[in-house]
């Protein structure tokens, strides 16, 4: 049986073709499409320096004067999307056509009477991020954007999102089924290659390899750990650091000297970087997030296909996932370093718990794939009619 569609028209603010875009979502959704037999038109929309300069100096300072701990920005602002609903108006109009889909990897541009079907991309409403991950009110600019969000799912044929709860929580709030979680992948550069090297590559020393991933802005409770960490736990123990280098971090003297391995940001653009990436990722024992309320799921996901078990907080959307006790891992359930050593002493007297984990962890993430979700996405499509 023929598909409906055969062409998506995909749009982003940035070069879906890398993967370091997004944390790897558009390159991995755009090769998952391609995988379906869909033919992909890339459009990078991002606007040019010069205006987003322009913005910042004009409405950007007089939000930021009002409000120093705003987050409104230029991607936020009614001129970013006055500006970016002109120039996909006049690129979808060369692509007219009874077989093609737009897919926007924002939810923030509302496309309104095009013949297409129009799907929006997100993770979590603006909304979400300000009353629930920063934890307070939104400002002025603030709550203008927010409204611009819904009126822009609203306006979309259906808004894909990357997490369960957040398509639960866009739906209460529209009062309709605007949203759908299609499921989740594991970002791979090269799966056909990837999958041929699951098996760890262990340290010649008898020490758990654990393993951070994140940008500084995540640094706070991985740097509380690393100092309160004691001497004879760091006797048994190897960090590596992806994303951060050594000067982002505040380390005190009691963490021993070569304990800890930095290794910056690492793009997958670049073969030495991917590579060395993907090593990390091998010999890793645990994957560490103590973050709160979020964490790298993408990391997460990735390092769990390698036979990396994972200790995490039970950030609701994980926990929504994967449920309330995992056996790929374990939960971080206070702000205590107590806890975290009482696991690595737990798989130290125990490491049969560690290897198991480690199976599961590859076990269930080789099961999530973007193939899926794009297969899921099409069918969607398809029964819109």
């Amino acid at each position: 049986m023929k598909k409906k569609y055969s062409r998506v028209i995909f749009i982003c603010d940035g070069d879906a073709e890398t993967p370091d875009l997004w944390s790897g979502l558009p390159y991995q959704l755009a090769q998952a499409l391609m995988a379906n037999g869909i033919a992909i038109v890339h459009k990078n929309i991002h606007i040019s320096a010069f205006y987003r300069l322009s913005w910042r100096l004009l409405q950007g300072f007089i939000a930021k004067f009002l409000n120093k701990q705003t987050s409104y920005s230029f991607a936020r602002s009614a001129t970013y999307g006055f500006l970016q609903r002109l120039r996909i108006w006049l690129l979808l109009n060369q692509y007219k056509s009874p077989n093609t889909f737009v897919l926007i990897c924002t939810s923030m541009i509302r496309i309104r009477k095009f013949e297409s079907p129009v799907v929006l991309v997100t993770d979590w409403t603006y909304e979400h991020y300000i009353t629930e991950i920063s934890n307070r009110s939104p400002d002025f600019f603030e709550k203008h954007a927010i409204k611009r969000e819904y009126k822009a799912i609203d306006s979309s044929t259906l808004l894909m999102t990357i997490f369960p709860l957040s398509a639960k929580r866009i739906n209460n709030k529209l009062r309709k089924e605007r949203a759908i979680y299609f499921g989740h992948g594991v970002n791979l550069y090269d799966e056909k290659e990837n999958s041929n090297q699951v098996d760890a590559i262990n340290s010649v020393t008898n020490k758990l390899t654990l393993l951070f991933v994140g940008r500084p802005k995540y640094k706070n409770e991985l740097q509380r750990i690393l100092n309160e960490t004691s001497v004879s736990t760091w006797s048994k123990i190897n960090f590596e650091i992806i994303g951060m280098s050594a000067d982002d971090l505040d380390l005190n003297p009691s963490v021993p000297a070569g304990a800890v391995k930095f290794w910056g940001f690492l793009s997958k653009r670049f073969e030495t970087d991917r590579e060395s990436f993907y090593q990390a990722l091998r010999r890793a024992d645990l994957i560490v997030s103590p973050n709160w309320p979020w964490g790298p799921f993408s990391a997460i996901l990735e390092a769990m296909y390698f036979q990396t078990a994972v200790i995490t907080r039970p950030y609701t959307e994980f926990v929504e996932i994967f449920g309330v006790s995992i056996d790929f891992g374990w939960y971080l359930t206070q702000d205590s370093t107590e806890e975290f050593e009482m696991i690595l002493l737990d798989i130290a007297k125990n490491p049969e718990k560690l290897a198991r984990a480690k199976n599961r962890a590859h076990e269930i993430a080789s099961k999530m794939t973007w193939k899926q979700v794009a297969c899921n996405l099409l069918k969607e499509l398809e029964s819109l009619g």
